[in-house]
């Protein structure tokens, strides 16, 4: 697609809560040209609401449930393979409130990228916060606050998440 940003954002606000085939085939669409990659198989389902668009790749076989945020500002990359179940935020900026002369709201907003790796399941309701890398084969229990790194192979809950269990097979 060869539009201009304007013209992609009118047609996926037109296709953004849409169930139907043809819904998803355009916000697929919207996002392959806005996106600064998206790979092949990436389905976003209704009400994704997406900010920096030109800070986010996305890898193949990835989807990216109903009620999303993804605020990609500060980058955003996610692997493939990857689950995002519903009402989700990926949040790639953070406000400051160092300045004590200026109002909380008017201080400088920061930025801190947000790595997904591959063969990922995130929960419906986890947030994802600016800084942190989640690592491959990991599995983020609902409603968990993702505030740190997570190593690969667990799985983990709470806010901030915890590691509660390897998840990697002992090949005895």
């Amino acid at each position: 697609m060869v539009f201009p940003a304007p013209i992609l954002n009118f047609l996926w606000s037109v296709f953004w809560s849409g169930q139907s085939r043809l819904s998803v085939a355009m916000r697929f669409c919207v996002a392959r040209a806005r996106l600064k990659s998206c790979g092949d198989c990436v389905y976003f389902g209704a009400g994704v609401k997406i900010t920096g668009w030109d800070a986010i790749e996305i890898g193949s076989n990835v989807s990216i449930h109903d009620l999303c945020v993804v605020i990609g500002d500060g980058g955003v990359s996610v692997g493939d393979d990857v689950s995002i179940a519903h009402g989700c935020s990926i949040i790639s900026t953070n406000h400051s409130w160092e300045n004590t002369l200026l109002p909380i709201r008017d201080n400088p907003v920061l930025t801190g990228s947000v790595v997904v790796s591959n063969d990922v399941w995130i929960g419906c309701g986890v947030r994802l916060l600016a800084g942190v890398e989640v690592g491959s084969r990991v599995v983020v229990g609902a409603n968990s606050v993702v505030n740190s790194t997570l190593p690969a192979g667990f799985l983990y809950v709470g806010a901030p998440a915890k590691a509660v269990r390897s998840i990697i097979a002992d090949p005895c």
